[in-house]
């Protein structure tokens, strides 16, 4: 099932309306709705980029662009997007709800969920809290076992005015469902660092890199992974390129991939000496540089710097944990090779990490 806050069919899918179960009273006078009543009234001529996804120059925060009027209608989607899809499918032993800027490594997938038992009740995400509620982060995926669906929409019909009253007062509506998850009797599973919240060239294979985690100690780099998000489209169609290839031609008693493959295989190839209107979240000690020639020297120098970055402004900074980066105009970016490639063959080998449960 695809949802959107517009009904409609493309391209012989059927996009449902996952706003059309809120109660008519608040579609038809709250101003969250007003870009839904727009698009209702007056279809796709009314869309305009940034009003879905904001201006290229708004600075994104943790708590999302809670401004923003596709930001202000996706806290409503989650309970009446659930709702709708167990009462269309009800029979089914698992639920997966993803993002449209998520990706899943479905392979990885149907083995994590092959050791769980669908017929108790599982709420499984990369864990989040807003105060002391904890939740599934909806840009990673989460899975939900038909049990634990059936009592969240139980849940849901028994209280929907509440419901619907918290959710006005709230921001986020991955948090609003966990939070009726946990009112229905529902425990939630941690899958982090499984599921992630960034894409593969953000995420920190050796350290935490200063976002708030559950478990610090958990070494990214052994853990099996099945999910990324902020996923552009080209970078959809490169990672899917590269996983189907790994399928074609993995060992036949290898049965998913790790985050270590995912750097070795995925990420490294990429990290060339020097990648113009790239930056690749150098981070750490910082200068104003002559050169991009100069920075680079300042790495080599550093003798844990495994990569750097110089901007236009003469700014030159250097980072010790390799990491991809993003497209980035006007910011220059280098990589040490020879360093990084030690750095993946001298991290510690992988225990028994395996499927969190």
């Amino acid at each position: 099932m695809i949802f959107s806050d517009l009904k409609e069919d493309f391209r012989d899918e059927h996009i449902f309306d996952a706003l059309d179960g809120v109660s008519p009273e608040i579609v038809e006078h709250h101003e969250d709705f007003e870009l839904y009543r727009n698009l209702r009234d007056n279809r796709r001529a009314v869309l305009n980029t940034d009003d879905l996804s904001g201006s290229p120059t708004e600075v994104t925060q943790w708590h999302g662009k809670v401004d923003n009027p596709g930001w202000k209608l996706d806290k409503w989607k989650f309970l009446p997007m659930v709702n709708k899809t167990f009462h269309e499918h009800p029979d089914k032993n698992w639920y997966v709800f993803v993002e449209a800027d998520s990706y899943i490594l479905w392979a990885s997938l149907l083995e994590y969920l092959a050791v769980l038992d669908s017929s108790k009740p599982h709420y499984t995400g990369s864990i989040m809290f807003i105060g002391d509620t904890v939740f599934a982060h909806g840009g990673s995926g989460f899975m939900v076992s038909q049990p634990a669906l059936r009592m969240v929409v139980e849940q849901y019909a028994a209280h929907k005015a509440e419901i619907e009253a918290y959710t006005d007062g709230h921001w986020a509506g991955d948090c609003v469902l966990g939070k009726m998850f946990t009112q229905a009797g529902v425990k939630f599973t941690d899958a982090w660092p499984t599921m992630q919240g960034d894409y593969p060239g953000l995420v920190a294979y050796a350290h935490p890199d200063g976002r708030p985690i559950a478990d610090p100690k958990k070494r990214v780099w052994c853990y099996p992974t099945v999910s990324y998000h902020h996923v552009s489209p080209d970078m959809i169609e490169d990672l899917w390129d590269y996983e189907q290839h790994w399928l074609d031609h993995k060992p036949e008693e290898t049965r998913f991939l790790r985050h270590k493959d995912i750097f070795k295989q995925y990420i490294l190839p990429k990290m060339s000496a020097d990648l113009s209107d790239w930056d690749n979240e150098s981070d750490g000690e910082e200068a104003i540089l002559g050169s991009f020639d100069e920075c680079k020297a300042k790495c080599v120098e550093a003798t844990e710097c495994r990569q750097f970055s110089y901007s236009e402004d003469g700014r030159c900074k250097i980072r010790v944990d390799p990491r991809l980066g993003k497209a980035t105009p006007g910011v220059r970016s280098g990589w040490l090779r020879d360093r990084i490639e030690r750095f993946e063959q001298d991290m510690a080998p992988c225990g028994d990490e395996g499927w969190m449960m």
